[in-house]
């Protein structure tokens, strides 16, 4: 598996080589946070001295992160390449990696010219928020090592108070200001993306279609937290047609761009049989999948438009 992203480890290094006679400081870079190490799959790294140019060699030894025995040793060069990087190194993973992760010891010229990092990550958890309406999601001692820094990375999850569904505001539009759950963690918000899928088995939507069946539907949403509570919203460009509420995806006869989501006029019946559930894909330290099923609740006034009241007016003032 090769990794493109650079997440460095930076660790002091000084040693002397007969090409380089003055200190250096080498640097690790690795694509993604440290695994996790699950598979039959092995990872590249690649290392990188300060001084373009440089040729050195080295010796890297691989250790299990949760005995500390060495399973496999291999050799390297550093500076090999004009820009500086090394030649991919191979980190050897295997399947029983993926609770203790592993520590990389770096030998350059003699043992007294080192260096080690320990490479370890949470493994993806999927979190339906229907089975924590009453317990909190809580991870407990979590660590994720950042160069020579050590981060606790526990969190808490709550659903509680989440609503199992979405309603609309007056004008017919999916109102996602009502979504919300709450996290707790030592560090920033954190999630690689985020939707409202909708299978859209009713049809209200054919304008949307991409060709599968059943047709698929996913909006794009942003998440916001404040004082601990994750909240989010939807502001995609489409357009809509002002007789129909139809989105379109695209311009066409009748509509107007808008950044809300509308359910078609006449459609909520319909809407309420079809499928929602909100996906938030590497949420966290704990890089979770987090999925909240959702119900579609017409929301209806007791008088006001027709389109969403129980009782209107139609037609003008005769005189």
């Amino acid at each position: 598996m090769r990794f493109i992203v650079k997440l460095i480890f930076t660790i002091p290094t000084i040693f002397t080589t007969s090409l380089n006679a003055s200190p250096v400081r080498a640097t690790l870079f690795m694509t993604s946070c440290c695994g996790p190490f699950t598979g039959e799959e092995d990872h590249e790294i690649y290392l990188y001295d300060t001084k373009k140019g440089a040729n050195y060699s080295c010796k890297v030894e691989h250790f299990y992160g949760d005995d500390g025995l060495r399973y496999a040793v291999s050799n390297c060069n550093v500076g090999t390449l004009s820009n500086g990087y090394s030649t991919p190194l191979t980190i050897i993973t295997e399947d029983r990696m993926n609770k203790g992760g592993i520590k990389l010891k770096f030998t350059f010229g003699n043992s007294s010219n080192m260096m080690e990092v320990k490479l370890i990550r949470p493994e993806n958890t999927m979190i339906n928020a229907s089975r924590y309406k009453e317990d909190n999601v809580v991870f407990y001692s979590r660590v994720l090592y950042i160069a020579d820094s050590r981060i606790n990375t526990s969190e808490i999850i709550g659903f509680q108070n989440t609503n199992d569904y979405i309603s609309t505001k007056r004008t017919n539009a999916l109102d996602f200001s009502e979504l919300s759950f709450t996290h707790s963690s030592y560090i920033a918000l954190s999630y690689s993306k985020a939707f409202l899928r909708i299978y859209d088995y009713e049809n209200v939507y054919p304008y949307l279609k991409s060709g599968s069946s059943p047709s698929i539907i996913e909006l794009p949403l942003t998440l916001s937290q404040s004082e601990g509570v994750i909240t989010f919203t939807y502001s995609t460009k489409m357009y809509v047609k002002k007789t129909t509420l139809q989105m379109y995806p695209r311009k066409a006869v009748g509509t107007v761009m808008t950044n809300e989501f509308f359910v078609p006029i006449g459609a909520e019946e319909k809407m309420s049989n079809n499928e929602l559930e909100i996906i938030i894909e590497n949420f966290g330290a704990d890089r979770s999948c987090i999925t909240i099923p959702l119900e579609f609740y017409d929301y209806r006034s007791l008088f006001g438009l027709c389109h969403n009241s129980d009782y209107c007016i139609e037609g003008g003032i005769v005189k």
